[in-house]
């Protein structure tokens, strides 16, 4: 397999014969193809067999589309059902429907799961509700009248899994609906080939060139996987969801995309849709896509976040500055004490990770200086000496974290390498 994976592409007939005797043996044996030498990291000469094989990529497109063009029923439609799983992954299953029953929200039957199979329930108490709560065309199946189907979760006794917070929310989004929230925000990503260890475009057990040239990039020496992210844009504007805009983001193999403005529930329902169908993308070109907030751990590499942006009608308004900061200064350490409860099930990622922009360094370091008052607080550095605070070291890339400390009143703040010194509030 080695031979004919490093060889030319044009080969005579007998290696050609060759390779597919290889390329069988292989994958009846779950070999692992090797790239050519000079090649891009993950990839793979197109005669030499991949190891792990996904989505329709693998299969006879032109033979698929024989079934998928044929002429349907006019009184159903296909609907799939979309959930979030225990491990907080959207999956799915399709059912087919009457055109009666698909015609709202209200109208769409609920539908059931085995839980036990998705890490939400046990084998002896499996079924899991589904609940309709959102529907949009389904881009998969563009007749027109296929649907995707979005659901809540519930226990056989009605009650919401602990995996649906989205129960909750709704509730509260009903109580406060004359503030009007719109949500607008910014999901980035990070495409891999089928090592699920490789981004797209990166060499093999190597680095790209440094960040800088990939971000709103064009060109085929710093931008991978933009197929992807034109397919995926396509799919969520006929899905119908309020997909505002796309951009190559500043590592190479990585995108962002925006949802919104949406009006209050909406902005997650739409979030959790664009994520299905950028799994379903990526499936059928054969590539892994991850939201990990840092993917590649070693070097200088910038992480994927989902970036928020919120108001209220009364933030909207004229004067609404006072509003926002007023709403701030409420909201303070709640918001950082909260990311470090909700995260604990992650420890090594549990504490909100805030990336080393210039502004946030800076307000970092006014703090520390700003409790140089304190005689009695130091800063321990990596060599085990002690610097006063008005002259704090500077913070080590790429990222640093930030938490709150609800039982002492002040805030933490760690490192990559140890916990350092506390800064207590002034």
């Amino acid at each position: 397999v080695r031979c004919i994976a490093e060889s030319p592409t044009r080969a005579s007939p007998q290696a050609n014969m060759l390779t597919f005797t290889l390329s069988a043996l292989a994958l009846s044996t779950g070999a692992r193809p090797v790239a050519r030498r000079g090649a891009v990291r993950g990839s793979v000469v197109m005669n030499a067999p991949m190891v792990r094989q996904t989505g329709k990529n693998s299969m006879d497109m032109a033979a698929l589309s024989n079934y998928m063009n044929l002429p349907m029923p006019a009184d159903t439609l296909q609907a799939e059902y979309v959930f979030i799983d225990g491990s907080n992954k959207a999956r799915s299953k399709c059912r087919t429907l009457s055109n009666k029953q698909a015609a709202s929200i209200e109208s769409l039957p609920n539908w059931t799961y085995d839980g036990s199979s998705t890490g939400q329930a046990p084998g002896k108490d499996s079924e899991v509700i589904m609940k309709p709560v959102a529907m949009y065309l389904d881009p998969f199946r563009p007749n027109g009248k296929n649907i995707l189907v979005l659901c809540d979760t519930y226990d056989g006794l009605g009650n919401a899994l602990p995996t649906n917070p989205r129960a909750a929310a709704a509730k509260l989004f009903e109580e406060h609906a004359e503030q009007v929230p719109w949500f607008g925000i910014e999901q980035e990503y990070t495409l891999f080939n089928l090592d699920m260890s490789t981004p797209l475009g990166w060499p093999n057990n190597g680095y790209p060139l440094p960040q800088g040239p990939y971000y709103c990039g064009a060109g085929a020496d710093r931008m991978f996987g933009r197929a992807i992210s034109d397919a995926h844009y396509a799919a969520c504007r006929y899905a119908g969801l309020t997909i505002s805009g796309t951009n190559a983001e500043v590592m190479p193999g990585q995108w962002e995309y925006q949802v919104g403005p949406c009006v209050g529930i909406a902005g997650a329902d739409q979030l959790w849709m664009s994520r299905y169908i950028l799994d379903r993308v990526a499936e059928d070109f054969n590539v892994y896509v991850t939201l990990h907030p840092k993917p590649i751990k070693t070097g200088d590499w910038n992480g994927a976040g989902c970036h928020i942006n919120f108001s209220t009608k009364k933030m909207r308004a004229p004067g609404g500055l006072a509003e926002i900061i007023a709403t701030c200064e409420k909201m303070g350490p709640k918001v950082i004490a909260t990311s470090l409860v909700s995260k604990r099930s992650q420890p090594k990622r549990r504490i909100l990770i805030i990336r080393r922009r210039r502004r946030i360094r800076a307000s970092i370091q006014k703090t520390l200086v700003g409790a140089s008052n304190e005689p009695d607080f130091k800063f321990k550095s990596n060599n085990n000496t002690t610097r006063n605070a008005a002259s704090p070291p500077p913070l080590p890339p790429p990222f640093f974290y930030i938490t709150w400390s609800t039982s002492r009143n002040y805030y933490l703040l760690l490192l990559p390498s140890r916990l350092r010194k506390l800064i207590p509030l002034n």
